[in-house]
Parts: C-alpha cells; sequence; structure tokens
C-alpha cells in the first residue's frame, strides 16, 4: 500500500471513530440544548467555517489549529454581530452548554480531517486561481495559444486548466 493510501485510510478510522463518538454523544446534547435534530445542529454550527477562516489563505496544520481558528473566527463575528443575532444566540447556547462544547471539538476535527487535503495546503494566490479554475479571460505568462485558434471555449479552458494544475506546485504542510 503506498503512502498516500494508508494515510487516507488512517485517516477514515479516525475519522470513523469520530462518527461514533459524535452519534453517541447526539442525544445528550440535543437534550441539553433543545435542538430539534441532527440537521438542526449542523445548520447552526457546522456549515460556518467557511464564514469564520479565511479558506482561500489559510494553510492549517493539524485538527486542534482548525478547531482554534474557527473559534476565534466565531468568537470575532459573534462579538461584531449585533444583539440578538444567531452569532451571538449560538455563542451563548455553546457557553451554557458543556456537552455542546465537547460535541463541537469532536465534530470540527472531523471536518478537518474530511477535508484535510482541501485544508493542509498551499493554494494558489487570487490571481492564479481565476487561471486555474480555467477562466479564459487570463491567460498565464508563456502560455503560447496562438495554435489553439481551431478549438472551441471548452478545449481551450481544459488545456488552461491542465497548464495551471501542472504549473503550481503542491506545497502541502509537513503533519509530521
Amino acid at each position: 500500500m503506498a503512502k498516500n493510501d494508508q494515510e487516507l485510510a488512517a485517516r477514515k478510522i479516525v475519522i470513523d471513530e469520530l462518527t461514533v463518538e459524535l452519534n453517541r454523544m447526539l442525544p445528550a446534547v440535543l437534550a441539553e440544548t433543545g435542538i430539534k435534530s441532527n440537521l438542526s445542529l449542523n445548520a447552526l454550527y457546522g456549515g460556518k467555517f467557511a464564514d469564520y477562516i479565511n479558506i482561500k489563505d489559510e494553510i492549517i496544520h493539524s485538527p486542534d489549529h482548525f478547531v482554534s481558528i474557527y473559534l476565534d473566527g466565531f468568537l470575532r463575528k459573534a462579538n461584531d454581530s449585533r444583539e440578538g443575532s444567531a452569532h451571538k444566540r449560538n455563542l451563548a447556547l455553546l457557553r451554557a452548554s458543556p456537552r455542546l462544547q465537547e460535541y463541537l471539538y469532536i465534530f470540527l476535527k472531523r471536518v478537518y480531517l474530511r477535508n484535510f487535503d482541501a485544508l493542509s495546503k498551499k493554494r494558489p494566490p487570487v490571481e492564479e486561481a481565476v487561471i486555474w479554475a480555467g477562466s479564459c479571460s487570463q491567460i498565464p505568462s508563456g502560455f503560447h495559444h496562438n495554435h489553439l485558434a481551431g478549438f472551441n471555449k471548452n478545449w481551450f479552458r481544459i488545456i488552461a486548466l491542465v497548464y495551471a494544475w501542472l504549473s503550481f506546485k503542491d506545497e502541502r504542510v509537513n503533519t509530521g
């Protein structure tokens, strides 16, 4: 088994263990908080990490690092929000519920591990990301496309995407 396959398998085992733990904790968390369902709980806290973390530029080194910057962003957003806002209510609920705190910590660790590849590597700058996503409006310097005049736009986008992918160095964070 290749090293990456072993890492992926080990990560999947940990994710599965965290999922079992979350499922075990869920009834007590829902009872303590008065939240109606797992879906409601996930809507309140789970889908917000892009609001609290600069996903474009942040390279996240570990699950604990992810939890830390999530909570920093969450606190900042709640403190900057008006009284009675959803962020302030969610923060008050989190502070009042020790079970929810533990659940959120495990949940965020699992989110990080599920998104490890995307969160732990250096991404291209915004200027290059436009090209990387296949835009025809900006062509990287050194890419001569005069010979592509006969191709339709879809082929050109694919070629631009491949070029950007090949020129972008995958600089993963050393997690070992």
